[in-house]
């Protein structure tokens, strides 16, 4: 996907980090080269091989990276996306349902669309379940990478009446992004570890959240859930934060970029990205 339109101000990569990471704060320059190997844009390049990124080049990152982390949409769905609004001249409009963008015509996988954005947790709401057929399309994954995801425990899916296995929302997004995962070269057998650690985590939202939800009366056991999704949100962005910092230091450390540091464990260092 190329730069186009008669703008000619450009940005250098590190510039384009600054202007995403706003939105983005998880944005490096090599998520940048990862999505422009997966083809979302594809910036100029100067003489000398520095990329440079056009204004509509930022707009395209900014609906893909908006595509990807509240839609669960895959790349290659992403892609498509971004040409046909490249072609029509709507690159800025809203992302449709990810079931709608893979054109399949199927309202199961077009509800998909409708998955909780990162670090949004409702407890308590109806939630529509898919089929694995609509799941393997919004995922875009087959339905053996989805077996292997049930096999691993990374979703587990339900029964109905009928004898059928459904999946959530949240399992489609966990699948989903099992798959971008697996093209990176990350085993399923690691993301089983990743959920087992998770479950450890739930543990502790479970012990202090039991006594509040059996709380008597129906105003009570609201507050309980308003009180669960909060401890939740702010739970799941505590771990994020500290993963991203140890990795960070991982990085540090290999590169010999950072500096040791002493104490029972990791400290922050200055910003490596």
């Amino acid at each position: 996907m190329t730069s186009s339109g008669t703008d000619e101000t450009r940005f250098r990569i590190g510039q384009v980090c600054d202007v995403l990471r706003p939105e983005f704060p998880d944005i490096s320059i090599s998520k940048l080269r990862f999505l422009q190997d997966k083809g979302i844009v594809e910036p100029e390049r100067t003489p000398g091989g520095y990329r440079m990124y056009s204004k509509q080049d930022i707009e395209a990152l900014r609906v893909a990276l908006h595509m990807q982390r509240d839609q669960f949409m895959p790349l290659k769905v992403i892609r498509e996306e971004l040409r046909r609004r490249l072609d029509a001249g709507t690159l800025g409009q809203a992302a449709p349902a990810a079931g709608a963008a893979a054109g399949t015509g199927d309202a199961a996988a077009r509800r998909v669309g409708t998955m909780p954005s990162a670090g949004a947790v409702r407890l308590g709401v109806e939630e529509q379940l898919v089929s694995a057929e609509a799941l393997v399309r919004a995922a875009g994954v087959t339905h053996e990478f989805l077996e292997a995801c049930r096999q691993a425990d990374v979703v587990t899916g339900r029964r109905d009446a009928e004898g059928i296995v459904l999946y959530t929302p949240d399992e489609v997004g966990l699948v989903s992004l099992a798959g971008s995962l697996d093209a990176l070269g990350l085993d399923l057998r690691h993301l089983r570890q990743a959920v087992m650690a998770m479950g450890r985590q739930g543990a502790i939202v479970e012990q202090y959240a039991a006594a509040m939800l059996r709380a008597p009366g129906d105003e009570a056991r609201e507050r309980a859930v308003h009180t669960v999704e909060s401890l939740t949100s702010q739970l799941a962005e505590f771990l994020r934060i500290a993963f991203v910092r140890d990795v960070k230091l991982m990085t540090a450390r290999a590169t010999g970029t950072g500096r040791n540091h002493s104490g029972a464990g990791p400290r922050a260092t200055a910003p490596l990205i």
